[in-house]
């Protein structure tokens, strides 16, 4: 019965030894295990934010091209005439090229419906500039 009890005493006292070990590893397997989901993290939060950046910046060149594009089917006609008059409404009122050329072109195109010529609507616009 003696040597029974010595064994089951060796053995409860490797198995506490084991706990204590492995209770001493769990700060820094957490700690570990932080790291790894912190960089995970910073690093999605980086590429969600570069990807964020690349999209904002094609819509806005779809949104310039898109504007771009009106512009010159509106003044197709007197497109020297047309690009000099936007030149100046930017520089005269610091605004972007996308907003010079969308006003020009928008108020051309309603004017051009009701029946006026590409260069008479660009001689009023200048009028009222």
């Amino acid at each position: 019965m003696a040597l029974d009890l010595g064994t089951m005493y060796a053995k409860v006292e490797l198995d506490r030894r084991d706990y204590q070990q492995g209770m001493k590893e769990i700060p820094q397997q957490a700690e570990t295990a932080f790291k790894r989901v912190a960089s995970l993290a910073g690093t999605y939060l980086t590429a969600r934010a570069i990807f964020g950046f690349v999209r904002e910046g094609v819509n806005e060149f779809s949104v310039l091209e898109e504007a771009c594009n009106k512009f010159d089917a509106v003044f197709s006609k007197i497109p020297h005439t047309a690009a000099q008059v936007e030149k100046e409404l930017r520089n005269t009122f610091k605004l972007s090229e996308q907003t010079s050329r969308n006003m020009l072109s928008g108020i051309a195109d309603q004017l051009q419906a009701f029946g006026m010529s590409a260069e008479k609507s660009l001689s009023l616009i200048c009028l009222q500039l």
